[in-house]
């Protein structure tokens, strides 16, 4: 499961993250063998339950059916050419660097991509990020599409010339594999587990770095 409640705890509130952070120590604490999605979760929880890392075993996700079938239906997909990210809006998704991002290429080089975001409100909203593109003058060529029911999602990446995921931290990073399950250009942070996802089958940056 996600970790960030221990490291990001600002994006859950004082309650949940309590309550979050509580619950996985107590559940790590009574299991008789613990998974962990990535090397990089395992030395994570490691970290902040002190459980010994031998009872954690690291099982790697696959990538959904929905997005391997290759014959699903993509119904209707922009002809516009665009950049894609998907991702519920956590402040440390880092969205708000990247359509600064997005808005520098544009004025440097006349980029004729969109920006597509897909993902849902958290504590980030797609109203902020409005008022960001605005702020940055590129708000006519961004679009926030919301949340995507997931049997929609291949035509969104298919659709894609790149898909851009500038995360400042992920216990995987899920939307990485599918991109590249689907053939789209993948640029990723280089932060937390994210490499150990895309191996060199993508191009990394540094996230903070705008």
């Amino acid at each position: 499961q996600s970790l960030q409640y221990f490291d990001h705890p600002e994006a859950y509130g004082r309650l949940r993250g309590w309550y979050l952070r509580r619950s996985l120590r107590a559940a790590v604490r009574r299991a008789t063998k613990v998974i962990a999605v990535t090397d990089h979760a395992k030395r994570a929880i490691v970290r902040w339950t002190s459980v010994n890392a031998e009872k954690i075993q690291v099982v790697h996700h696959g990538v959904p059916p929905l997005v391997q079938d290759s014959t699903l239906p993509h119904g209707h997909v922009d002809p516009r050419p665009y950049i894609l990210t998907v991702t519920t809006l956590y402040r440390y998704k880092n969205v708000e660097r990247l359509v600064r991002a997005y808005a520098e290429l544009h004025r440097k080089y006349g980029l004729g991509h969109r920006l597509r975001i897909v993902g849902g409100d958290a504590d980030v909203t797609a109203k902020m990020l409005q008022r960001v593109a605005a702020e940055e003058g590129v708000a006519e060529f961004v679009d926030l599409v919301g949340a995507v029911d997931h049997v929609e999602m291949a035509a969104h990446y298919a659709g894609a010339d790149l898909f851009v995921y500038p995360s400042l931290s992920e216990t995987f990073g899920l939307p990485v594999l599918e991109a590249m399950a689907l053939g789209v250009p993948v640029v990723a942070s280089s932060a937390s587990s994210i490499p150990e996802v895309a191996g060199d089958a993508a191009e990394f940056i540094d996230p903070v770095d705008t």
